[in-house]
């Protein structure tokens, strides 16, 4: 009984400290815009941060191209042990030529995305039944 007891304090102990972890916080890199693989990348001194998701912007920010100074604010990764000059940046604002553009969305405190049309469910559009919204169309 004593054992069952102890295992079970350990196990929620551990859980504890896994839950207790602090939110993400954003970090800013600036440095040189580049391709690398057909991924956009932001070289700054050594390391190599991916960006993802900035792609979908080219065409629609002017200045977005290679080579271009950039400042981004984001989610990095942390470094790995098989490759600690290459990252991942998951951006939120980019700053291209002093002007400032909001990029992504950010996370709020319980690591979960703050979905920009329905803040309180995740995924879903306010007013939306559920229903099939077409009638008539079978």
């Amino acid at each position: 009984m004593k054992k069952t007891a102890l295992l079970v304090l350990l196990t929620a102990l551990v859980c504890g400290l896994a839950f207790a972890q602090t939110a993400p916080e954003t970090t800013t890199v600036t440095g040189v815009l580049g391709l690398s693989g057909g991924r956009i990348v932001l070289k700054s001194g050594d390391t190599s941060y991916y960006i993802r998701g900035l792609e979908r912007f080219i065409g629609f920010i002017d200045g977005l191209k290679e080579g271009a100074e950039a400042a981004i604010e984001g989610y990095a990764s942390p470094p790995s042990l098989e490759g600690p000059a290459e990252r991942l940046l998951f951006p939120v604002k980019l700053t291209l030529d002093g002007k400032g553009y909001e990029v992504g969305p950010a996370i709020s405190e319980n690591r979960t995305w703050r979905h920009p049309r329905a803040p309180e469910r995740p995924g879903r559009i306010p007013g939306r039944t559920g229903r099939d919204d077409r009638r008539g169309c079978r």
